[in-house]
């Protein structure tokens, strides 16, 4: 008997979210450049609009972007920190050279988010009730992601029922289960390899014909 007309979609396994980017730089970088000049100074140069501030032995600086902090006539290393009002987004000591001007940019990218992992659309069913009366009866398939162990959740299938799933691309290990009804505790059966790569997949689990010991029908 095939499995089609009475397939219904009864478990969609969670996919992995994909977090929205907020707009704010996720990564930065920063460039410095020296100049002769009449004294010591730190010109910051990017990125425009933000706030930089310079810790000194005798205080700290702070100004909006672009700006020009005049500084002790002395070679140093001087903390500078770029903020917005979100907080702090980049903070790092610069080599400053006594007689020159320091120039600091300072420039963030944003990553693209991470593609969604594809979902692809398989079947799942339960042929005990085709081996003998005795061994008909539920089964739960759990599946296992293959990567992390982690369990993307278990279905339940009474005889001669079929089911879709929507499943994760990925390789998973199906732990099956049986029992004789409601009434009763399952007991393991067996664990499968399933490689979900494509929609029409299909898990089926029982026999062909009575007389014969439940076991995989077919896998793919």
């Amino acid at each position: 008997m095939p499995i089609t007309s009475k397939l219904i979609r009864a478990l969609a396994l969670p996919l992995a979210l994909v977090a929205t980017s907020s707009g704010l730089a996720s990564t930065w970088s920063s460039s410095v450049s020296y100049r002769f000049a009449g004294g010591t100074s730190l010109k910051v140069l990017e990125p425009q609009g933000y706030r930089a501030s310079v810790s000194l032995p005798d205080g700290q600086k702070e100004d909006v972007i672009p700006t020009v902090f005049a500084l002790p006539d002395a070679d140093a290393f001087v903390l500078v920190t770029i903020s917005n009002e979100s907080g702090t987004v980049w903070t790092q000591k610069i080599e400053i050279r006594r007689g020159h001007q320091t120039e600091l940019t300072v420039k963030g990218t944003t990553a693209a988010p991470p593609k969604a992992p594809r979902s692809f659309v398989g079947r799942v069913a339960n042929f005990t009730s085709r081996c003998d009366k005795a061994s008909s009866g539920e089964l739960q398939f759990e599946f296992i992601q293959a990567a992390n162990g982690a369990s993307a959740g278990k279905l339940t299938l009474t005889a001669e029922a079929a089911k879709t799933v929507d499943l994760t691309s990925g390789r998973y290990d199906v732990r099956i289960s049986w029992r004789k009804s409601a009434a009763t505790a399952f007991s393991y059966q067996s664990t499968m390899t399933l490689a979900v790569d494509r929609d029409d997949w299909l898990l089926a689990w029982g026999c062909r014909q009575a007389g014969q010991r439940p076991g995989l029908l077919q896998r793919q």
